[in-house]
Parts: C-alpha cells; structure tokens; sequence
C-alpha cells in the first residue's frame, strides 16, 4: 500500500473506475446521486474522476441538485464537457397547483391564495390544502411558516421538546440518542413523535434503527429561527452529550455540536478526530476543514498549535488547495523554531511556484538558500556564471570524491541536498535555468555522502541538465552510470530514476521518440510502485511522456490521457 496519501486516493479511484467498468460489462448500470448541491469538492472530484477518459466505464450517471447555476457540477462539466446535458426540473406550473388544489378542496373553492403562496412547491401546496380542510378559520389566512409556527405553538411541551432536538441536530438523529437529549422516557417519546408525524412536522426511518428528521426544511428553519443563541447553544449541548453517551455518531457530528455548544475545548478535540477520520477515508478537502476548526476554536500550547498548523498545511496540498497551503505555512513559519525554518520555507516557495507565482516564490527561494548558507543568483548573466562555475566544481569533483568525515558536514549537506534538489524540480517547469543551478548544487553537495538511493537520484539531475544542454556524451554516461547504479540497488525509487534518465535522453538526445514513451511510462509504474505518489518528479514525467507521444504521432493516444491529466492538475490546484 503506498505511503504517499495522494498515490493512495488515486488507486482507490481507478479500483472504483475498473469496478464499474466490469459491471457495465456485463449488464446496464446506473447511479443516481440526488441533493448534489450539499456534495463535498472530493465527492466530485471522485465522480470526475469516474466518467474521465481513458477508461471510462459504459454507465448512466443522473445527478439531482437544486443549485440552478450549476457551480457544484463544474468539475463534471470539464470532464464531460458535451457529453453532459441538464435537464432542467421546474416547479409545478400555476395550472397544475391550481387542478391540485381544486381535487383536494372540491370545485368552487378558493384556491387563488394558496396556489400563490405555495409557490409551485407540491409539499407547500398539499400543507396549506390540510389546513384549509382543518375548518378552522385562522389557519386559512396563513403562510407556509406562519402555518408551521402555529403547529408548533400547539404542542406541548414534550413534543415541542423533542422537535427542537430534531431540528437542531440537523440531520437523521436515533431515537435512543433523542431520548437521552431530551431526559424522557421511551414511552413517552413514542407518543410525542407519533403526535409529531401525525401533523406532517417529522419523518421516521427504520431500516436498522429507527432516525428521526424534520419532515421538510421548512420545518426545520421555522423551529430553528424561533430560539435565540443561548437557547440554541443548550440545544447543542444536549445533542452532543446525548451522541457521546450512547455512542451513536460520528466525529464530524460531535465536532460540530460541542462547538455550537460553545465548547471550544471539546469541539477541537472532536474535530482532529474528525480530520484523522477524513484523511483516513482519503477525503483530504474536509480533513483539512476539521483541522482549521480545530485551530481556530480550541485553546492550545505553542508548539502542539505549531505543530497542527504544519499538519494544516500539508493536508491542503493533499487536497489540491495550493493557494491555502502556502497562507498556512507562511503563518507557520511566524512562530516556528529555528530547526524548522528551512523546511517550512522549502514547502512555502514550493506551493508559491505551483501556483505560477513565480516572483514570490523566487523571493521566497532566496530567503530559503541563504538560511543555509548559499545563495540563488537572480539576474540573468550571474545564473550563466554560475553555470558555468558549477561545471568546473564538477568536472574538478570527479565521479568518486570523498565523503564528509564530520557529521556537522553531512547533516548541513544533508539539509541543502533536499532544498537544492526540490528547489531544482519545483523550477524546472517555471525557470529551468535557475532550476539548472539548483541541480548542480543538489549534486555537488550530495555527492559527498554516502547513500546509494540520493546518488541515483542525482545521478538523474545530472544526466537531465547535460541532456537538456546537449552535451550527449556526458548525458549517456550519466544514464549508464544510474541504471548501472539501479541495478545494484534493485529498489523501485532507483528503477524509476534509470527508466526516467534514459527517457529524457531519448528525448532530449537520440529522438528516439518510441523507446522514450516505453521508458517514461517504466519510470511512471516504478514510481507509483515504490509509494511515492504524485510530485514534480513524477510530474516531469508525465509532461515528457505526452511530449514524446506528440513527436512519436500517437495523438489518439494523447487525447485520451490529456482528460485525465488535465483533471489531475486540477485536483492538485496547479
């Protein structure tokens, strides 16, 4: 199973895609998902995901939503594009209210008002029909919410009791949970609800215990706007003791009650749990909510509110929230000790430069080298000078130098290594020339310490800058010298960096437009296998594979992967 959370979801997604391939395979399949307005962003990007090409399953997806603009569906429409069609559902028209209401009420009945007020809704209508047929008079003058109001000012006490729990809690609620919020009886309840559905005020369920829920919105924001805050806080509170007693709801839920309660202690305790829960289930957008939620509204020490804004921050990369990221990690870093400085910026000039922030991230790039001692040159004749500099370091290094004698050496090698070789990927695709110097600076410095996985690695970097200068001697000793290295290794990282150096080269070098589209997707399968999920290697190496499959002229196939990558880029906020 990989590690990597993105590499996970993605897997998840294509099991569910071929899953449903196979059905279709075998009999019609349809899915009909209704309410998609209350949809989250993963359940969307998982039903995008679903219909893209190229193996796009053979099934009828209908979706219901009341958002009139469509916003919720803007994912499915990228995806889909004319393949997608609306089918607009309106409301009753005013002849057919108007034959409703004369059927319930008989001919010659007034039915102008109602028919007005119901506003072509087919509940509103048949609740003003019942009190009209009530025969008492002052139930006929009223509106839908004047009607609910007067229903509820009719009950007692109990029932009003266990109607506010119901609307409060927001959603389906046990009746075990309902009794225990409301103090009552089993018995008692029973008759309360069975007076409550009796006047159309809740619904019941039953499949395997019985829930309880308002009968319409309506409903529920009518009982709801009747109470102040404190009233409506208690109401919280009760809810949410209830759920902990019987043990009969989620995080998310209980996050969600303790903090309408006012309890911000037990909310943020409720709503990490609920952001673990979330992660877990991959759906990475409501994980880093709950994790916000949690910051905001619990009280914590310095170093835990540091360390969960860190946590913050790399679950909205996971959700493809670039933009939001780097806001964290620039917050982050206001209050961050010493020691992880360097890696916070790091993270920050990576987002900045996914998002095509170039100059900020650039700023923020040359803050990050010279903490470490070394500096990114920003004109345009000191990067070549620098180039060239660095080539000279390299040819006068050799291909064995000795290794760092000292610990103090390695750890400081150690920390520019990773910051010149994500510096060197994160530029690659924005500002390859400084992204060159950064490569060179990642494999003078790696050079020298003594692991066999890092100097694969920058074996590739090198191979990929002589490649993309032209020097293709020194490029296919690079490539021979890495895939000799893999082959010692023999680990999945190390194959992936073989098959992507000699890919590149075929690319850059030879022409060899059909070998470098069989080596890049080896290196892809590797890098995925190895669990190291989605990043600027693996994402150099879909670019390169789509550009070798245009000069190899296999634009059938193109069109079919560039769907699917477009939305990955999406997802991913770049």
């Amino acid at each position: 199973i990989p590690t990597d959370a993105q590499e996970r979801r993605d897997r998840a997604y294509a099991a569910l895609r071929e899953t449903f391939r196979k059905l279709a395979a075998e009999r019609p399949v349809v899915i009909f998902v209704d309410d998609m307005q209350w949809a989250d962003d993963e359940s969307r990007v998982l039903l995008a995901d679903l219909l893209v090409a190229p193996h796009m399953p053979a099934i009828l997806l209908l979706l219901g939503t009341r958002d009139s603009e469509g916003e919720g569906l803007s994912d499915l429409r990228r995806a889909l594009g004319d393949s997608m069609s609306a089918l607009p559902v309106t409301p009753l028209s005013l002849s057919a209210c108007e034959l409703m209401a004369t059927q319930v009420l008989g001919e010659g009945a007034e039915v102008a008002n109602l028919v007005k007020e119901a506003d072509g809704n087919a509940y509103f209508l048949s609740e003003l029909c019942r009190a009209a047929l009530s025969g008492e008079e002052q139930l006929k003058e009223l509106t839908i919410v004047e009607l609910v109001q007067a229903r509820v000012a009719a009950l007692s006490d109990g029932e009003r009791r266990l109607l506010d729990l119901v609307a409060v809690a927001g959603q389906p609620i046990l009746v075990e949970t309902l009794e225990t919020a409301a103090a009552t009886t089993s018995a008692s309840a029973a008759d309360a609800l069975r007076s409550l559905r009796a006047r159309h005020l809740v619904r019941t369920s039953s499949r395997n215990q019985q829930r309880v829920e308002c009968y319409h919105s309506r409903v529920r924001e009518s009982v709801v706007g009747r109470h102040d805050s404190s009233r409506l806080a208690a109401l919280h509170r009760s809810i949410a003791e209830a759920l902990e007693l019987t043990k009969a709801s989620s995080a998310e839920r209980l996050a969600h009650h303790w903090l309408a309660a006012g309890n911000g202690a037990k909310g943020a305790h409720w709503a990490i749990r609920a952001a673990e829960d979330a992660r877990n289930s991959l759906d990475f957008s409501h994980a880093a909510d709950f994790l916000a939620m949690a910051i905001d509204s619990g009280t914590h020490e310095p170093a835990e509110r540091q360390r969960m804004l860190v946590r913050w921050g790399d679950t909205l990369i996971e959700a493809g929230r670039v933009a939001d990221a780097a806001a964290v990690f620039e917050q982050a870093l206001e209050s961050a000790p010493d020691s992880q400085q360097w890696s916070l910026r790091l993270r920050m000039v990576q987002q900045r430069l996914a998002l095509g922030e170039i100059e900020r991230g650039l700023e923020a790039a040359d803050e990050l080298t010279r903490s470490v001692g070394w500096r990114l040159p920003r004109g345009r004749a000191a990067t070549l000078l620098r180039i060239v500099r660095n080539n000279m370091a390299l040819r006068w290094m050799g291909e064995n130098p000795r290794p760092h004698s000292s610990e103090a050496r390695r750890a400081r090698s150690r920390s520019r290594v990773a910051i010149a070789s994500e510096l060197a990927r994160s530029l690659s695709l924005s500002d390859s020339v400084r992204g060159v110097v950064c490569s060179q600076r990642a494999i003078l410095e790696g050079s020298r310490l003594d692991d066999p996985e890092l100097q694969a690695r920058l074996l590739t970097m090198r191979s990929l800058s002589y490649g993309a200068s032209g020097n293709a001697e020194r490029a296919l000793h690079c490539v021979n010298r890495v895939k000799l290295l893999a082959s010692q290794i023999g680990s999945m990282s190390s194959t992936a960096y073989a098959a992507y150096a000699e890919g590149f080269y075929c690319v850059s070098i030879s022409h060899d437009w059909k070998r470098a589209v069989d080596k890049l997707d080896l290196a892809m399968t590797s890098w995925r296998n190895a669990g190291r999920g989605d990043g600027w290697d693996l994402e150099s190496m879909r670019v390169l594979s789509l550009t070798a499959r245009a000069y190899h002229g296999d634009n059938r196939e193109i069109n079919q992967l560039l769907p699917q990558a477009r939305l990955q880029y999406a997802r991913s906020g770049q």
